[in-house]
Order: C-alpha cells, then sequence, then structure tokens
C-alpha cells in the first residue's frame, strides 16, 4: 500500500516539476 502511495506521489511530483520548468 504505502509503495503505491510513493509511486503516485512521484509521478505527481515529477508533473509539478515539468510544469515548474516550463516556466523557468
Amino acid at each position: 500500500m504505502r509503495e503505491a502511495v510513493i509511486a503516485e506521489v512521484s509521478t505527481q511530483l515529477s508533473e509539478v516539476v515539468g510544469v515548474i520548468e516550463r516556466h523557468l
């Protein structure tokens, strides 16, 4: 269960990082 949560959070983080890099 915990691994699934970590995987989901890391995917969301990478998406956020991609959006931030686009705006920089």
